[in-house]
């Protein structure tokens, strides 16, 4: 059998030469056990404590038991997570899968933005053609075509978000779990539930909103309360109102603290866009003081929002999705014991459906 591990005296100073009776108390400050109870050949005879192998006893001189760490197998440890650790594994997500997470959030932004600035040209041109009388009045068909742009971009922005948090979803479950993941892959999952999860989104929408406009304190209820509707759809493969009553569960219980976790992440990606923002404005502003006219000064604006647009959906889509993803498995490891299930998903072979079945 090996030696035991030599341990410095307590004092700092050399250790006697002489070892202490069988009888003696134990010299490194543990408690008093007496006689040894465990039977191990070279321990408590000489002195030293007992191995700590699942005895659950101090071990020396400290005071706290032995705990195993939690397993990480991907971007969190499986066990109930702090603050810090959501937004650590949101960052993490995009750090590990740049390519599915950024590459999928910069081809929507584009999109997005995209239309945007179409609508946005056409009505200055609109406003410099026959579309405006002499008097700078506006006709109805500028009127229509203007605000039938805008509600088309909206109604396509909403749709594409929707799809982009649903696959940025799956894309943070397959992480947790330290399987390889991609773009495609999660469409390929996602794409079944596709008109479940734009029914969830729009009926979330609608009922925020409502409840902002007829009283302000629903709607900031309901926006903690549905905030996991979208994971609870993806990752369990519900219906759009079980989906619904699912984050309505798991919310409410701990809702400061989901309410809480999801406006920290929120203003943290609001900064971000409104530093962007603010380099927009800038560089119009500096346009205008070096001499161009304002029609040169609003379409460079025009165009340079647009460019940091994408910029900041880019790197905010993914962060928001991956925090509310794993704010959803915090509060299922914590009411459910997710965390064993997820430590048998992650031990086996990683399949096309492997993630999201563990999570159902």
């Amino acid at each position: 059998m090996t030696e035991p591990p030599s341990w410095p005296a307590p004092s700092g100073g050399e250790s006697s030469p002489i070892p202490p009776p069988p009888t003696a108390p134990p010299q490194y400050g543990a408690p008093q056990y007496g006689a040894p109870q465990y039977g191990v050949p070279g321990y408590g005879s000489a002195g030293y404590p007992p191995p700590y192998g699942g005895y659950q006893q101090p071990y020396g001189g400290y005071q706290q038991p032995y705990a195993v760490a939690a397993p990480k197998p991907g971007i969190i440890p499986l066990r109930p997570l702090a603050v810090g650790e959501i937004l650590d594994g949101a960052f993490a997500t995009i750090r590990r899968h740049p390519r599915a997470t950024l590459g999928l959030s910069a081809a929507v932004a584009c999109i997005q933005q995209g239309l945007l600035l179409a609508v946005q040209l056409s009505a200055g041109g609109l406003t410099r053609t026959s579309g405006f009388g002499t008097d700078n009045s506006p006709s109805d068909g500028a009127i229509a075509s203007f605000v039938a742009g805008i509600f088309g971009t909206v109604l396509i922005s909403a749709v594409l978000s929707a799809v982009l948090t649903g696959a940025l979803c799956l894309i943070v479950s397959d992480s947790i779990l330290g399987h390889e993941t991609s773009a495609s892959a999660a469409w390929r999952r996602l794409r079944p539930q596709a008109w479940r999860l734009l029914a969830v989104s729009f009926l979330v929408a609608i009922g925020q909103t409502l409840g902002l406009v007829l009283c302000i304190l629903p709607g900031v209820f309901l926006w903690g309360a549905w905030a996991l509707a979208i994971p609870a759809l993806v990752l369990e493969k519900t219906t759009v109102w079980g989906a619904m009553r699912r984050s309505w569960r798991l919310a409410t219980p701990s809702w400061w603290r989901v309410f809480g976790i999801r406006l920290l992440g929120t203003v943290v990606a609001s900064a971000l866009k409104g530093a962007l923002t603010a380099v927009a404005g800038a560089s119009a502003f500096t346009a205008a003081l070096n001499g161009d006219t304002a029609t040169q000064a609003s379409t460079f604006s025009v165009i340079l929002a647009a460019v940091l647009g994408v910029l900041a959906a880019t790197l905010t889509a993914p962060f928001l999705a991956g925090m509310v993803t794993l704010l959803y498995v915090d509060r299922r490891i914590r009411a459910e014991a997710l965390d064993v299930q997820l430590q048998r998903a992650a031990a086996a072979p990683a399949g096309i459906h492997g993630a999201s079945t563990s999570f159902g």
